[in-house]
């Protein structure tokens, strides 16, 4: 399919952005927002009561999730480009000068810093740091000096570090005694999270534009099996146990967002093709597919009992339904809807005219993001409620009316 194209376009300009009919059976009520002045690439993260987001001018919020009032605010001096990770006290991010930092979480107080050996960007699309992953005893997390590290969450003192093939951006998975994650050499590393001792790796396919077969994303583990995408189209289901290949599945781009378990379904989206994929989760075979209105970085996240969001860099959230993919509602963006002419034509296609080299097509995406509100990063759902952050540099809470909820637990 990209052999059609210059491959300085390689993957960006392969959006397939026809819009589909929506159906307006949700609606969505934004009951706050803030206003950062900074884009935010690495998404949003909840606890039981704050929204953690990092911008790229260094500095981290911790927002009351039902007001929306700022309660601490952290300048780490370096953007922020990693999400958020939070366990009972503590909350830790990564930082583009290569540091991973840990603060109280009460008050935004630093705790410790680590220094890895330095950071470094694949390319323009390789937009994130890797999110920490925590336990009861250490943090985990990748870095652009091509090693996987192990800390002490407590004081931050290094307790092992595996050295790679290349960048390590995703976040881990803590899996039993395991920390899965893959990297841009395309291998899938499962590392004894007591030891550092490498257990198995698996090799990603590659194709002709990405020969390592390149893994820029979260890992998802769920009953016995390893779930993640690459740079080379593919989606794979990996044995936890040994790394041996389950199933895996072509798709038309980039997979970067993090595969979402639903039940017996896995939804993984892909970011150039703009697709949504419901496959069952041990087999393999695909259940149903959606074509979203543009690209999407990120993962889907689950809502209510029977629907499942995605965000798009074109600043709009579609919520589906899980059983069919048919869509149930569309939520945009102000910037969204204020700017889409802008930048996308009559008939849903991103309007290219007039660039003809990688650094034109660079520059449009920067404007395209910011002016529109595009979604890079990670969403967050709490029961109706979904927590997004901008790279127009907006964090916001909206509430979606007409999902069925699970029940309530009560004491």
């Amino acid at each position: 399919m990209f052999s059609r194209l210059n491959p300085l376009f390689y993957g960006p300009l392969l959006a397939l952005v026809c819009v589909t009919a929506l159906a307006d059976d949700l609606a969505f009520t934004r009951f706050w927002d803030v206003q950062t002045g900074a884009a935010v690439y690495g998404g949003v993260k909840l606890d039981s009561q704050r929204v953690y987001a990092g911008d790229e001018a260094g500095v981290l919020r911790a927002i009351d999730r039902e007001t929306g009032k700022v309660e601490w605010t952290f300048d780490a001096g370096a953007a922020i480009a990693s999400n958020v990770e939070v366990d009972d006290l503590r909350v830790y991010f990564h930082t583009r000068d290569g540091v991973v930092h840990a603060l109280d979480k009460q008050g935004g107080k630093a705790l410790w810093s680590f220094a890895t050996q330095g950071e470094r960007r694949w390319d323009y699309w390789d937009y994130y740091l890797s999110t920490p992953a925590v336990d009861d005893r250490q943090l985990y997390f990748g870095s652009g000096d091509h090693h996987i590290y192990a800390v002490d969450k407590r004081s931050g003192d290094l307790r092992w570090k595996v050295k790679t093939g290349n960048i390590v951006h995703g976040q881990p998975a803590v899996a039993g005694e395991k920390v899965i994650v893959g990297g841009f050499d395309g291998r899938v590393y499962a590392v004894d999270r007591g030891t550092g001792k490498v257990l198995w790796t698996f090799k990603t396919v590659g194709n002709a534009y990405f020969r390592n077969g390149e893994l820029p994303g979260a890992v998802t583990v769920n009953n016995g099996l390893v779930y993640t995408g690459g740079r080379d189209y593919n989606v794979y289901a990996l044995l936890e146990d040994t790394g041996t290949g389950a199933w895996n599945d072509r798709t038309p781009s980039w997979v970067v967002g993090r595969p979402l378990v639903a039940g017996e379904a896995l939804i993984v989206v892909n970011s150039d093709g703009a697709m949504v994929y419901s496959y069952h989760a041990r087999s393999g075979a695909v259940n149903w597919e959606f074509k979203n209105s543009y690209n999407m970085f990120s993962g889907a996240q689950a809502l209510g009992t029977d629907h499942v969001a995605v965000a798009g860099l074109d600043g709009r959230i579609t919520v589906l339904s899980l059983a069919d993919g048919s869509v149930a509602g569309l939520y945009e963006t102000d910037a969204s809807q204020a700017n889409r002419d802008r930048y996308f034509n009559d008939d849903g296609t991103p309007d290219y005219t007039g660039l003809r080299t990688l650094e034109d097509l660079m520059g449009f995406y920067d404007r395209q993001l910011q002016a529109m509100g595009g979604i890079p990063g990670e969403i967050a759902v709490d029961r109706d409620v979904i927590y997004y952050a901008t790279a127009g540099g907006e964090i916001a809470a909206v509430r979606v009316g007409g999902i069925e909820l699970p029940d309530q637990e009560t004491d």
